[in-house]
Parts: structure tokens; sequence; C-alpha cells
């Protein structure tokens, strides 16, 4: 059992080691897993996210109760460490944001970035080292919810200069 688990440990390092620097090509669905379909809460999350990632990318993003990328809750995934809030596996079938606890997806006041982060990852976005990036790894509040001006000048690298 516990040499499953660092299997899927590995597993999910490599896909997101995959995901880093690489664009996402096409439209792009988030779609609830079964358990938060119904979650009005969840679903504002999803579209707040999308929203975002659709104004520093150009790409056609958006949410629907089917699609190319699952948001789901899964407190029994191998996450990489104890403090991992969610994770992003763009190397999976169907790509997936999960997390490990649902209040890391609605609670806006305390949480509001992680799905945008983990989105930013599927993106094509690694961590960074800069405190004020969405994308930096330790999970400090000093970014804000919202991509930074280095997230966004990556972006525009990937996306073709269509981040604002």
């Amino acid at each position: 059992m516990r040499r499953a688990a660092l299997v899927m440990v590995l597993l999910v390092s490599q896909a997101q080691l995959v995901a880093a620097g690489e664009p996402w090509h096409g439209p792009m669905v988030l779609y609830p897993s079964p358990d938060l379909a119904r979650d009005g809460d969840a679903l504002v999350a999803m579209l707040d996210a999308a929203q975002k990632a659709r104004r520093a990318t150009g790409l056609p993003i958006s949410v629907g109760l089917s699609g190319n990328v699952m948001v789901t809750v899964n407190d029994r995934w191998p996450f990489p460490c104890r403090n991992t809030m969610a994770v992003a596996v763009r190397g999976g079938i169907p790509p997936a944001i999960i997390f490990r606890d649902r209040k890391y997806l609605v609670k806006p006041e305390r949480h509001g970035y992680v799905m945008v982060h983990e989105l930013g990852h599927i993106l094509g976005l690694d961590h960074s080292d800069d405190p004020k990036s969405l994308m930096y790894s330790s999970g400090g509040r000093e970014q804000g919810d919202d991509y930074a001006p280095a997230d966004l000048s990556r972006l525009s690298e990937l996306y073709g200069g269509a981040s604002k």
C-alpha cells in the first residue's frame, strides 16, 4: 500500500513537470466531479478562475458539466506533502485539479488563489520564487488572487502576447 502511494506521488510529480513550460492547446472546459456538480460555491470558484485565465491567455476557457479538465476533492489522493492544498495533474486522463479539502476550493477569503494557482499549472506555469507571484509555491498570502506581472509575462511568452 505504501509503495503504491509512493509510485502515485512520483507520477503526480512527473505529470506536473511535463506541464511546466508547455502551453495548453485548444479550448479548455473545466468541469466538476459529480460530488461538486451541484455545489454552487465550487462552481463560482471555477468560473472565477476560468475568467482570470481566459483574460490572461486569450484562450477559450469555460466551465461546464462535462469538459477536458476535471476539478475534484479527494482527501485520499497521495499529495506530495502534508500541507499541500491541491495538485494539478496535466498528464492524467483526464487532466485534473485535485483539492485535499473542499475549503481550499470554496473559501475565497482564505484560499481563493488556490484554484487560480493550480489552473496556472494546467496552463503551463511552474512555481515562482517571487513571493508576490500567484505561482509562489509556499502558499503565503502575499500574492493575492490573480496573476501577478511576472505570471502574466510568462503566460504572454507561452500564449503569444495575449496576457493583459
